[in-house]
């Protein structure tokens, strides 16, 4: 996991992860999900993977993210795309626990820097997490 970044009120979150495999051949893609947290405030409990169900995009590599919650039902994604990304799908509502979040997106043109990680940044109400360790979630 890259990124969990909580609602205000702490009831949803959204989650930047990646997946990968294929061997020497590989592939990856980075996914953000928006899933119920399990109670105010709570951490997600990620077992085993974020639930492929609540995926809201899926692409191959942004150079930064911002994941930004400019209410506890609105989350907006600013993305910095290299000219070669493919966005494989996005969604702009997601219902979690019969709460509709509408999802906006911002998107903007940067050069490639294929050997670093993405940047991250959540902000949530007055809290702003940047570039957070990675996490193993499985």
């Amino acid at each position: 996991m890259l990124l969990e970044c909580p609602s205000p009120d702490g009831a949803v979150a959204a989650v930047l992860w990646w997946e990968g495999g294929g061997g020497a051949a590989g592939w990856t893609e980075e996914l953000i999900s928006v899933q119920p947290t399990g109670g105010r405030g709570d951490a997600i409990d990620l077992k085993d993977e974020p639930d492929e169900q609540s995926v809201v995009l899926a692409h191959k590599r942004a150079e930064a993210y911002v994941l930004r919650w400019e209410s506890n039902n609105q989350l907006l994604i600013d993305l910095a795309y290299a000219p070669r990304t493919t966005v494989f799908s996005m969604r702009d509502t997601q219902i979690v626990g019969g709460r509709q979040i509408g999802i906006a997106y911002r998107q903007r043109a940067v050069e490639e820097q294929p050997f670093s990680l993405p940047s991250r940044q959540c902000e949530s109400g007055s809290a702003t997490i940047t570039n957070p360790p990675t996490r193993r979630i499985r």
